[in-house]
């Protein structure tokens, strides 16, 4: 019976539905999932005094409590009930509810918008006139409250005398400052709850904040122009020198503490990319003392050196990941379908499967379910001997997605003691794929390739945007303790079996040394478990 409302709570089909879960309710009421599928069903079907007494019930005993509360609050809104409703919002923020602003547009609530204490409770400003440093101080306030109700890491570094004493001291400088050293300053302070998520900026920035026109990517010799705006091509493949009066060591090293990271290559894979072109995160730095004229010190590829004055006038996406130079480039797999979340193709003359996993996400066409049958298939071809997997160039998404990739690898490997898994790695190996690379370490003997991973195997994370109420910047709080790898497992990363750093000599000459490196390993050990 169950399996028939289920199927029948799917499709939408809520009347025999409601019906089936209610039958079973009277011989079982502490399944509190169906219990709040019934209710689900009884609110769709307009029975709301029904569906509020089960949801009380729920909200008391049952999980979910921040979604059993919002839920609670939309049916008493709807209904009128205008205290309920308020009372049921406040429970569903204590329950770290995390997108408030989410609130200010949901259409059960339209009556209640004006009201100050939704306003509140929804992270709208209060409607009274603020002057500039009461709104920064509000938006203070709120960054830290927000901090304290949803940052989930265990050593709770929202409530630290440090980051409590760096607010004050924030606050109390704020008429001193002008608007970007406050953002600044409110990026350092999230920078202090210690996780690569949690970020006041995101990818939205305030209109006079915008970027250099040209991408830069640190590699083993160094920091190099690797994209630019269609009229400044011709500095592809130059060497960074100076970026205003620093160097692009001293200036990693000022930015560092505005740079969220589980551990060091977050330096590499967000300072240098994003940080260090934008002008008034120079300013802030002491790089340059004009945010419209950044002037960058160049080495071409010629030797020859020479300067470039450049404003901060571009609206492109900051380009964390190498992208293809050049139209040849993209003979090679790994700039191949870089917008592709995953794609596979057979390399006969190591005997492999090469499968790059860009993102953790469905594609339009394909679901990652879909894809692993088609790579266990590929997997069972003859003379197939090796599963090489590239997680370099991915920066994570939904974690849910990841099993049945899982089981396709562990499946192969199984098959025959002469398969084997090889792994590429990197910077920008993060967040959920971050899970993906622990749980193959855990369950396989794959060989991993490259630099080290971008998050730790424990880390905290997760996307909650937070919109701060006067200036509207988003920032991002991380709300969930992610924990695939043993409990005590306290290492800063996943490192490679064999590091392959990347260079830019071998990047501009089109050669990709990580994958060439698993080809070397392959046939000098013939696929052997690890070097």
């Amino acid at each position: 019976m169950r399996a028939r409302a289920d199927s029948l709570f799917a499709a939408r089909q809520l009347a025999p539905a409601e019906s089936l879960y209610r039958a079973l309710a009277r011989h079982d009421s502490t399944d509190f999932l169906l219990l709040q599928r019934l209710a689900t069903a009884q609110l769709t079907l307009g029975k709301h005094r029904e569906a509020r007494a089960l949801l009380a019930r729920t909200f008391r005993d049952g999980p979910n409590r921040q979604e059993v509360a919002l839920a609670l609050a939309r049916t008493a809104a709807q209904d009128g009930d205008k205290r309920a409703a308020l009372d049921w919002l406040d429970s569903a923020v204590a329950h770290r509810f995390a997108p408030r602003a989410q609130l200010q547009s949901d259409s059960s609530f339209v009556t209640l918008r004006d009201d100050e204490r939704f306003r509140r409770i929804a992270g709208a400003l209060p409607r009274r006139r603020f002057t500039r440093d009461e709104g920064w101080r509000y938006d203070l306030a709120f960054f830290v409250a927000e901090a304290q109700r949803l940052h989930t890491s265990l050593d709770r570094p929202a409530y630290s005398a440090a980051f409590a004493s760096a607010a004050a001291e924030l606050d109390r400088r704020i008429p001193t400052r002008s608007d970007a050293q406050v953002l600044a300053g409110l990026q350092r302070l999230s920078v202090m709850l210690d996780d690569g998520h949690t970020a006041v900026y995101r990818r939205t920035l305030p209109k006079g904040y915008r970027r250099l026109p040209v991408d830069f990517y640190r590699f083993a010799e160094g920091t190099y122009v690797v994209g630019a705006r269609d009229d400044l091509r011709a500095l592809v493949g130059s060497k960074v020198l100076r970026i205003g009066r620093l160097t692009p060591d001293s200036a990693l090293a000022a930015v560092a503490p505005y740079v969220p990271r589980d551990n060091a290559q977050g330096l590499l894979s967000v300072g240098v990319p994003f940080l260090l072109a934008l002008p008034f995160q120079l300013e802030v730095i002491g790089a340059v003392d004009d945010t419209a004229r950044v002037t960058l010190e160049l080495e071409g590829r010629d030797g020859r050196r020479h300067r470039v004055t450049l404003s901060g006038d571009d609206d492109r996406q900051p380009a964390f990941l190498l992208q293809p130079h050049t139209p040849a480039d993209s003979t090679l797999l790994w700039l191949r379908h870089v917008d592709d979340s995953f794609w596979m193709t057979p390399l006969p003359d190591v005997g492999a499967v090469y499968f790059q996993y860009n993102a953790v996400a469905n594609m339009p066409s394909e679901t990652t379910t879909q894809f692993a049958e088609r790579l266990k298939a590929a997997l069972r071809g003859p003379g197939v001997k090796n599963l090489i997997v590239d997680v370099r160039r991915n920066r994570g998404g939904n974690s849910f997605l990841n099993p049945p990739l899982h089981l396709a690898m562990i499946a192969f490997e199984q098959a025959s003691p002469d398969h084997h898994i090889y792994m590429l790695i990197g910077r920008h190996t993060f967040s959920a794929a971050q899970n993906f690379t622990n749980y193959v370490e855990r369950w396989t003997n794959a060989v991993f390739v490259g630099e080290p991973t971008g998050s730790r195997p424990n880390f905290v994370g997760e996307g909650n945007q937070v919109v701060l109420p006067y200036s509207g910047v988003a920032a991002n709080i991380s709300n969930r303790n992610h924990q695939s790898a043993f409990w005590d497992d306290t290492r800063p990363w996943v490192a490679p079996h064999v590091a392959v750093a990347v260079t830019a000599r071998d990047y501009f000459a089109g050669r990709d040394a990580g994958l060439d490196a698993v080809r070397d390993i392959i046939r000098k050990r013939g696929g052997a478990s690890r070097p």
